[in-house]
């Protein structure tokens, strides 16, 4: 804005140096013309400062923002790893969490759920898939997979 400034000196030094004065009606023009584009050059320039004020503000805002989005997206990571303490992680004490086969989305699940009577199929919450049927077969599979480990440890020795 100093260019601008600079400008109007300029302008307003040829006026006196060709000797434009009020007396007449032309020199009252010139001279009204000036005045108004130097207050419109003050004006400019105020509206300059004022912009380039609330242009840093606004980058400060949005840094802070960017902040508090990356401090929330990291806590909501915690979360599903389950590694937050207070609420979140007292009800991880008695549940359990089992990964959707089609989206690999951590679901976690009470174990009362194990205990219901009614068969009860648990849905995915990302893609609606189903992650457990809680039937009557629901016992028998611990069973299978306790066999495994201990054919897998008389392999082994």
């Amino acid at each position: 804005m100093e260019d601008l400034r600079v400008k109007m000196g300029y302008i307003r030094g040829l006026a006196e140096g060709l000797g434009v004065e009020d007396t007449n009606r032309e020199g009252k023009v010139l001279l009204h013309i000036i005045d108004i584009l130097e207050q419109m050059s003050d004006q400019i320039d105020e509206l300059q400062t004022s912009s380039e004020e609330l242009m840093d503000y606004t980058e400060a805002i949005d840094e802070d923002l960017s902040d508090l989005e990356n401090d929330l997206y990291d806590m909501e990571d915690l979360e599903d790893m389950g590694e937050l303490e207070g609420d979140e992680g007292e009800e991880l004490e008695h549940g359990f969490t089992i990964e959707c086969p089609n989206c690999r989305e951590a679901v976690f699940m009470d174990e009362e759920v194990l205990d219901e009577e009614e068969e009860l199929e648990v849905l995915c919450p990302s893609c609606g898939e189903v992650v457990l049927i809680n039937d009557e077969d629901w016992e028998e599979e611990p069973q299978l997979e306790d066999e495994i480990i201990e054919g897998e440890e008389t392999e082994k020795q």
